[in-house]
């Protein structure tokens, strides 16, 4: 129906046709949700991940804590790039 109407449009477009037939017509809305069921093995690695990013973000707070504390410059900014940079 939807090629129909495009077809019947353009034509009416070029002139070919006075009205297109299908201008006036409405198409009714179609439903494209899904619902998505996940297995026990998909459900174990998603919980997995879930804990390995909670971890790493815990350790990572926590070296930001050391550093803080220990006023110790963060890896990015020790040794060349970082007496390069304090140059300019």
């Amino acid at each position: 129906m939807c090629r129909l109407r495009y077809v019947l449009n353009k034509a009416a477009d070029c002139e070919l046709l006075d009205e297109s037939p299908m201008r006036r017509l409405k198409f009714l809305r179609e439903n494209n949700a899904r619902l998505r069921r996940l297995d026990t093995k998909k459900k174990f690695s998603l919980l997995v991940l879930g804990l390995e990013l909670a971890d790493c973000l815990y350790a990572r707070e926590n070296r930001l804590a050391a550093a803080a504390e220990q006023k110790v410059l963060p890896w990015f900014l020790r040794g060349n790039l970082f007496h390069a940079l304090a140059r300019i």
